[in-house]
């Protein structure tokens, strides 16, 4: 049976429609990220001919992670460790996984024990595990140019949390359309509020999915109808479904070191059920830059800072 999602009363001060952000960034990545294709040589000075294939020494080990400092964006780390004395310089790292097209990255970098490459993840599809195949050009001191592959496993999960996201993503884009109305501030001081509207329409392609609310960050809390993700029923989105709603955003907390030491305070998760999704499945509410900017400058007259 069709259910419609409640329309809830909007507040007098909201000004609706300014800017419609269309959520599936997903398909403009895609254009970008993928990887080179191959090349038989390293991009090494001085190197000719292809590396000899061989098995992957085992005191090379891989990571995959990204750090908060990152989160921002979709570039990760590909950590090379090595325990052994002695220098190792490495000419390309092709990165390869089930769940994304192949990355790759060139240059010629020279290090001891520890060596961090950084990429751009593709747009990552859904499934399951997420440890990427590497298949490293390198050289163990003045050794010749030798090419190996092993698994480079996600570290501390964050590569797994960014595909979950991506996966998040598309499902939500096939159950529903994501706008977001032009922001404003109300009120002066402590009694200040940030105000973004937002609406979802469902397309009805999938009744299945669920919107399960926003989620507050570290640095901003978001209050708004139905509420915040876990206390809140989710609301189906079936086919004519729509919600609109003006978020309410202020400062989680007013002290002096909050803004500088953020990194991800501006990242609001959205919320949703859907069969094949983890139960607190999420991607990030995606405002602009300059939304952004205007609510890290809304923090500090909030606060009196």
């Amino acid at each position: 049976m069709r259910r419609t999602l409640p329309r809830h009363p909007r507040p007098p001060v909201r000004r609706w429609a300014a800017a419609v952000l269309a959520v599936p960034a997903l398909a403009l990545l895609a254009a970008g990220c993928g990887g080179a294709e191959p090349d038989a040589r390293p991009a090494a000075s001085g190197s000719t001919g292809a590396p000899e294939d061989v098995a992957h020494p085992g005191r090379l080990v891989l990571h995959l992670d990204q750090n908060r400092i990152l989160r921002l964006g979709r570039t990760i780390t590909v950590q090379v460790l090595d325990d052994a004395e002695g220098t190792v310089t490495v000419a390309r790292a092709e990165v390869a996984s089930e769940r994304f097209d192949p990355v790759t990255w060139t240059g010629e970098e020279t290090f001891e024990h520890q060596l961090q490459l950084e990429l751009e993840l593709p747009p990552t599809r859904c499934g399951e595990g997420s440890d990427a195949e590497v298949t490293l050009t390198y050289r163990l001191g003045e050794g010749p140019w030798v090419r190996s592959t092993s698994t480079a496993t996600d570290l501390y999960g964050s590569v797994g949390q960014l595909m979950d996201r991506d996966c998040a993503e598309q499902t939500f884009v096939e159950a529903a359309r994501l706008e977001l109305g032009r922001h404003e501030v109300v009120g002066t001081g402590r009694a200040s509020r940030f105000l973004l509207p937002v609406g979802i329409r469902a397309t009805g392609e999938r009744p299945d999915v669920a919107f399960a609310g926003f989620e507050s960050t570290v640095l901003f809390t978001v209050a708004g109808t139905p509420g915040l993700f876990p206390d809140v029923e989710p609301l189906r989105l079936e086919a004519g479904a729509t919600y609109e709603e003006v978020l309410e955003i202020t400062p989680s907390r007013c002290d002096a070191h909050a803004l500088a030491e953020d990194k991800v305070g501006t990242l609001f998760p959205v919320h949703l059920l859907a069969p094949g999704l983890p139960q607190d499945a999420s991607f990030h509410l995606p405002i602009s830059d300059e939304v952004r900017g205007d609510l890290r400058a809304f923090f500090a007259p909030h606060c009196g800072i």
